[in-house]
């Protein structure tokens, strides 16, 4: 029958119950546990993942795992990642957010916690040598020391050279902006600048492509 993961999506103030709805609580697994607690160096067949539909009240059970190791994630029933959200997963205080080890019995007990800040980080981007075009121009963003599983999206430009990024925990991000080249590659354009937010605030900053 295998192993079992059992756990408790824990929501923050704010956050609707609705999120449940068409959520997933996934297991991917990155090698397995042998003997003795030693992983293997290699990545196991995307076959082994498993997953579980998430309650109402919130619970989830993954069922019919061998020894593994991986990485727990809750993602939209299409297995897209859960966007507008911070997630951090532990069991007993101690972070699993970037790996757990499962080895010849269940494991419960494991909380992810959904939290959603206020702060808005928003603004545009020009560039300083050429014509821009919006439509080849993504903007990326990532909290830096962030609590439990790395945070990290990115959108692409508007028609008039904006994006906007809401719903931020308070904290120190990286922002940068990278253009789609002809060859279909992402490419890093302009430096990279740190934003600062606290708890409802909403930042506005200008991203120069080539420099500034």
């Amino acid at each position: 029958n295998g192993i079992s993961l059992k756990g408790k999506i824990v929501l923050n103030t704010g956050i609707p119950e609705t999120l449940f709805g068409d959520r997933n609580v996934v297991f991917a697994p990155r090698g397995i546990s042998e003997a003795g607690g030693h992983p293997t160096n290699y990545l196991v067949d995307r076959y082994m993942e498993k997953s579980s539909p998430v309650s109402a009240d919130g619970n989830f059970v993954i069922r019919g795992l061998p020894p593994l190791i991986g990485k727990l994630s809750l993602q939209r029933r299409a297995g897209v990642p859960l966007e507008n959200y911070h997630v951090r997963i532990e069991r007993g205080g101690t972070n699993l957010s970037e790996a757990l080890r499962v080895q010849d019995k269940d494991v419960g007990g494991i909380t992810i916690h959904v939290t959603a800040g206020t702060a808005v980080i928003h603004g545009s981007v020009r560039s300083v040598n050429s014509v821009m075009e919006p439509r080849r121009i993504r903007v990326l963003i990532s909290l830096q020391n962030a609590p439990g599983a790395p945070f990290a999206k990115s959108m692409p430009l508007d028609d008039y050279g904006r994006f906007e990024f809401d719903g931020l925990l308070p904290g120190e991000y990286r922002v940068m902006a990278a253009v789609t080249t002809d060859d279909g590659l992402s490419r890093r354009s302009g430096d990279i600048y740190t934003v600062r937010v606290g708890e409802g605030d909403t930042r506005e900053i200008e991203i120069l492509l080539g420099g500034k």
